[in-house]
C-alpha cells in the first residue's frame, strides 16, 4: 500500500482503501463483484488488490468446509456408510458445477468471481483427498498422465488455445486432479521427480507469497514502464519469487514461530464493512417480454431510439433529458461491449460476451423494433479500429470474410438494409476520439493538464468512413461526427477543459460533461436533418 503512495497517482489510490480493506477481510471477490471489476479488463492495472479474490473464495471455503466436513463425518458414522462423505461432496462440487455454466452464460463476472460458482475446484481437492486411500500404487501410465497433465495445464494458462473462462477454469481443475492422482499414483515416475527435487519444493513452500506479490508488481511495475507482455512476465516471475524469499524468511517464519504469539489463545478482529455499488443502467434486458422495460420516456410526435454498446448506454441520461424537454418517446435497447451491426464482432477475453450481443442483436432487430416501430434510430458504439485502442478490436462474425474494414463495411450495409427495411430514419454517431491512457488518473498525477494531451488522428477511421459513405448513398441515413464535442481543439484533445473532466475513463465521457452538453448534442441531431419534420433547424 505504501508503495503506491510513491509510483501510483493521487486519484488511483483513493479506492485502494476500500480494495484493502475488503482483501485484508476476505471478501474481495464480492468487492470486485459489486464494483463490477473485470479481472480481463483494459483498465485492470489499476487494482494491486484484484488476485485476493481468488484468496477470498478460499478463506470462505476454509470458514465454512470443517463444519460441513464434520456434519458429514456424523451422518455417516450415524447411518454407517463411509461412502456418504465423498457422495455428498461429490453432490456440491456437481451443484457447484453446473452454477458455473448457467451463471456464464448470463453473467461472466458473477461465474468468475462467485463463492458459489467457484466451489467446485476446491472440493474437487477435498473429494480426491477422501478418495486417496482408494487410488492404486503403482498403477500403469499414471506417470505419464501426470506429465500430459503438466503440460496441458500450462498450456491452458496461455493464450495457445482459444477457450471461455469458465471452460478454461473447468480445464484447469481436471488437469490437475489427474497430475495430483498421477503423482501419487507414481511416486517415482518422471513428474513425481521433477517435482521432488528441491528447488521445486522451496518454490511451493512460498508460493502463497508469490501468489501475494506478483500482481503488485505487475501493477506498480506497469505504472512506471511500459513492457512486453513477455518483459513483465519475466518481472513478475523473478520479482515476485524474490521478493516472497525475503518475505518467508523475514516476516512469515518468525511470525509463526514467535513463543508470544504462541501464549496469545485467541484473538478477535471485528470490522464493520459497507461498500456502495452504484447500479448500472442496462437495457440488454429490454425484449419481447420485457417490451416496456424499453421505454425511458413516453411523449408525444417524434420516437426516437437509442442502440449499441456502453457508449450508447452513456448517452441515456442525456436522452432522458431530451427527451423531457422536447416532449418525445425515447426506447433503448444497449448492451455492454456490443456493437450494433449484424455479425459485427469483437475481441474479448470471454466469448460469452460476444454470444449474448449477437443473440440480443437479432432479438432486437427480428422482434422488438419491429413491435416500437420507432421512427428514428440512434446508433452509437465505442471505437474499436485498430489504432483507436491497444485491444479488443473488430472482427467478423461467422461466415464473414475480408479484411476488418470490409466486414465493417458489409455489416454495416447489410443492417442499415434491416432498418430501411422497418421504415426508420438512421443516425450514425461516429466513435469518439479517446486517448491512450486512464484519463482521471492521468490528471491526478500530471503537473498540468497538458501533459495528458494527446493527438488524433485527423483522417477518417474505416468505421468513419463507412458511415460517411452509407450517408451519402442513402436517403435515410445520416453520419454525425461529434468529435469536437469531446475535443474542441481537435486533433488536439484534453482531458480536462475549464476545471471540468471531459473523459471518464478511456472509452467513456463524464457523466457531467454530458449533461453540460446536452444541448450540444441535441444541436447535431437536429442540425443532420435527420429529425426533419418533427424539429428543424432555427
Amino acid at each position: 500500500m505504501w508503495v503506491s503512495t510513491l509510483v501510483l497517482p493521487k486519484l488511483s489510490r483513493v479506492s485502494l482503501v476500500g480494495d484493502a480493506r475488503a482483501a485484508l477481510l476476505y471478501v474481495a471477490n464480492w468487492h470486485f463483484l459489486g464494483q463490477a471489476t473485470d479481472y480481463f479488463a483494459d483498465d485492470v492495472q489499476r487494482f494491486p488488490f484484484l488476485h485476493f479474490w481468488s484468496l477470498a473464495v478460499e478463506e470462505q471455503f476454509y470458514f465454512v468446509f470443517p463444519l460441513l466436513l464434520l456434519g458429514l463425518l456424523a451422518f455417516a458414522r450415524r447411518r454407517r456408510r463411509a461412502w456418504l462423505v465423498p457422495a455428498g461432496l461429490a453432490t456440491l462440487l456437481v451443484a457447484s458445477l453446473v452454477a458455473q455454466w448457467w451463471v456464464a452464460d448470463t453473467d461472466p463476472l458473477r461465474a468468475y468471481y462467485g463463492t458459489d460458482t467457484r466451489l467446485y475446484q476446491l472440493l474437487a481437492g477435498a473429494l480426491l483427498a477422501t478418495l486417496r486411500h482408494r487410488l492404486p500404487s503403482a498403477a500403469r501410465g499414471a506417470g505419464a498422465s501426470a506429465v500430459a497433465a503438466l503440460a496441458v495445464l500450462v498450456m491452458s494458462a496461455t493464450d495457445a488455445v482459444g477457450m471461455s473462462v469458465a471452460t478454461r477454469g473447468v480445464v484447469a481443475a481436471v488437469v490437475t486432479l489427474i497430475g495430483v492422482a498421477g503423482v501419487e499414483m507414481a511416486p517415482t515416475s518422471i513428474a513425481a521427480r521433477a517435482l521432488s527435487v528441491r528447488p521445486m519444493t522451496y518454490l511451493g513452500r512460498i508460493s502463497y507469497g508469490t501468489y501475494l506479490w506478483h500482481w503488485p508488481i505487475i501493477v506498480l511495475v506497469g505504472a512506471g514502464w511500459v513492457l512486453t507482455p513477455l518483459e513483465m512476465a519475466g518481472v513478475a516471475a523473478v520479482g515476485a519469487t524474490a521478493v516472497s524469499a525475503v518475505s518467508f524468511r523475514l516476516l512469515e517464519t518468525p511470525i509463526r514461530r514467535a513463543p508470544r504469539l504462541d501464549r496469545v489463545p485467541r484473538g478477535v478482529v471485528a470490522v464493520g464493512l459497507a461498500p456502495t455499488v452504484t447500479p448500472k443502467f442496462d437495457q440488454g434486458a429490454c425484449t419481447v417480454e420485457t417490451i416496456d422495460g424499453c421505454f425511458l420516456h413516453r411523449g408525444s410526435g417524434l420516437h426516437l431510439h437509442l442502440t449499441g454498446d456502453s457508449n450508447a448506454q452513456m448517452l441515456v441520461p442525456v436522452f432522458q433529458a431530451l427527451a423531457e424537454q422536447y416532449d418525445f418517446t425515447l426506447t433503448a435497447t444497449v448492451r455492454l461491449g456490443c456493437p450494433w451491426q449484424l455479425g459485427l464482432e469483437w475481441e474479448p477475453q470471454d466469448e460469452v460476451l460476444v454470444r449474448n450481443c449477437n443473440a440480443s442483436r437479432v432479438e432486437w432487430y427480428d422482434d422488438v423494433l419491429p413491435l416500437l416501430q420507432p421512427d428514428v434510430l440512434v446508433t452509437v458504439h465505442v471505437p474499436r479500429d485498430r489504432g483507436t485502442r491497444s485491444d479488443s478490436f473488430f472482427r467478423a462474425g461467422p461466415g464473414l470474410d475480408g479484411t476488418i474494414a470490409e466486414v465493417v463495411a458489409a455489416t454495416t450495409a447489410t443492417t442499415l438494409d434491416r432498418f430501411h427495411e422497418l421504415g426508420v430514419r438512421t443516425v450514425l454517431f461516429e466513435p469518439l476520439p479517446y486517448g491512450p491512457k486512464v484519463p482521471t488518473i492521468c490528471v491526478s498525477g500530471a503537473s498540468t493538464v497538458g501533459d495528458c494531451a494527446y493527438e488524433v488522428e485527423p483522417g477518417p477511421f474505416p468505421t468513419e468512413a463507412t458511415y460517411r459513405r452509407e450517408a451519402d448513398d442513402r436517403d435515410d441515413v445520416w453520419a454525425v461526427d461529434a468529435d469536437r464535442l469531446a475535443c474542441p481543439f481537435l486533433p488536439v484533445c484534453l482531458p480536462m477543459i475549464h476545471r471540468e473532466l471531459v473523459f471518464e475513463n478511456q472509452f467513456h465521457l463524464s457523466n457531467r460533461w454530458l449533461v453540460d452538453h446536452s444541448d450540444a448534442w441535441w444541436a447535431l441531431l437536429v442540425d443532420s436533418g435527420a429529425l426533419e419534420g418533427w424539429f428543424d433547424p432555427s
